[in-house]
């Protein structure tokens, strides 16, 4: 039996419409979170996970910014206020 990986799971969970928006977030954070170990790791500084999540809020809106449609509609989904 072939073990299912997580992101598989994930990316099932969420509507058809809204796979892409999720591949690329997903993308997005584990390359911040890459970037932001490899900075603690060799340039000595000090892990902060609220820059981090800001870091990441900010490349979420430049990607946005220079055409990930479908990131935007999966954030702008989420972040809506539920009824």
């Amino acid at each position: 039996m072939v073990k299912r990986s997580w992101w598989g799971k994930a990316i099932r969970t969420v509507p058809h419409d809204l796979r892409k928006g999720l591949n690329s977030l997903i993308i997005l954070v584990a390359w911040e979170i890459w970037k932001h170990q490899n900075s603690c790791m060799y340039e000595g500084l000090a892990s902060n996970l609220p820059n981090l999540i800001q870091v990441v809020a900010d490349e979420c809106t430049l990607w946005c910014m220079v055409g990930a449609s479908k990131l935007q509609e999966l954030l702008a989904r989420s972040l809506a206020p539920q009824a």
